[in-house]
């Protein structure tokens, strides 16, 4: 990465709340001289678009299907956790929105893991980050299409163990 050059990509996460497991893409920015994600806070991209708090979002559904299993709910690309909007981030905001919605539509995007390179080519992101298992203060650094088949086995494993832990 080029001295003073910042690039945007997708923290991927997982959390529990609410009772259930959520996997998170949230958009952050990698800058040189920082061994971590940093976030983006306002800033405009392109001057027309806003990345703060846009995120792709799904969890464990507490519904069993008739296939008696647990299944992933997938969310749209929305904003979270964004505070006291102005009338121009708001169009910036909706003008984001139909960017990456409209790339989800032309590539015919349905599964998380389309879903996740849509919203990557649609903003053209260039990296995905995640917390390492031995150490989360450390990060790992991965390409787009490796942090999409990451994204795809964090929601696997998310499921076998919801389904695991309910048949148990």
């Amino acid at each position: 990465m080029e001295k003073d050059k910042r690039e945007f990509g997708l923290l991927i996460e997982t959390e529990r709340k609410h009772g259930t497991i959520y996997i998170t893409a949230r958009l952050c920015a990698r800058e040189s001289g920082f061994d971590y994600p940093r976030g983006i806070s306002n800033e405009p991209w392109d001057g027309k678009f806003t990345f703060d708090g846009l995120t792709l979002q799904g969890f464990i559904s507490d519904y069993r299907h008739s296939d008696g299993k647990l299944h992933f709910i997938m969310q749209s690309a929305s904003y979270l956790n964004v505070y006291s909007i102005e009338a121009d981030r708001a169009r910036k905001m909706a003008r984001t929105l139909d960017k990456v919605t409209a790339r989800i539509q032309a590539d015919g995007a349905s599964e998380p893991g389309e879903l996740f390179l849509a919203m990557c080519r649609a903003l053209k992101l260039s990296f995905t980050v995640g917390r390492s298992k031995r150490d989360s203060r450390e990060f790992l650094w991965w390409d787009v299409p490796t942090g999409k088949r990451i994204f795809v086995n964090m929601i696997a494993e998310a499921l076998d163990e919801a389904n695991g832990k309910e048949a148990a």
